[in-house]
């Protein structure tokens, strides 16, 4: 599944599955904050 959430400058950013996969095995330590790092990236 990929999510959408509009930037800040109303720009969407896109984050698919596979690409925070990869992002959490490489940052092992933030594999359970998706939502936050979605929410950080958001207007909202």
């Amino acid at each position: 599944m990929t999510v959408t959430v509009p930037s800040k400058n109303g720009v969407l950013t896109r984050l698919a599955d596979e690409r925070w996969a990869r992002i959490a095995e490489e940052h092992c330590e933030s594999a359970g904050f998706c939502d936050q790092v979605l929410e950080t990236a958001s207007a909202s």
